[in-house]
């Protein structure tokens, strides 16, 4: 029996919680954009598909901003987010494509001519809850 029991919660992948902490951000309107990318489709990211969460959030009067993702598999994954100044949902661009709203990636990478790799923007999610900070700028 104990045998059995063993097997079964060896098989189990425990859910984990995620809370981003953006500490240099305040919104009074527009909201904050956040796509979670997955180890399995790290091609996609930052901004393409294979995102397995995105969410919105509108301010809330907390400081510092957070949003909270519930029930992620423990794994690897890379988080974007971008503050939607505008209130469209959608990252404004100057003419030459560069963001022209404040934005970010996990692990706070520096930013040279693009968008930061998988690799370079990945953490680790283990079962329980898990913290990560984000800084947003603009260029």
């Amino acid at each position: 029996m104990a045998l059995v029991t063993f097997i079964l919660l060896g098989s189990l992948t425990w859910a984990a919680d995620l809370e981003i902490l953006f500490p240099d951000v305040k919104i009074e309107k527009g909201g904050m954009a956040v796509a979670i990318f997955p180890k399995s489709e790290a091609k996609g990211f930052p901004d393409g598909a294979g995102y397995i969460r995105k969410v919105y959030k509108k301010p809330d009067g907390h400081s510092p901003f957070k949003i909270d993702i519930l029930d992620l598999a423990e794994g690897e994954y890379a988080l974007s987010a971008f503050q939607d100044e505008d209130g469209d949902e959608m990252l404004a661009r100057d003419w030459l494509g560069i963001p022209s709203e404040p934005f970010g990636f996990s692990n706070n990478p520096r930013i040279y001519f693009g968008a930061p790799s998988f690799r370079r923007s990945s953490f680790s999610v283990l079962p329980g809850k898990n913290q990560i900070s984000v800084k947003v700028k603009v260029f």
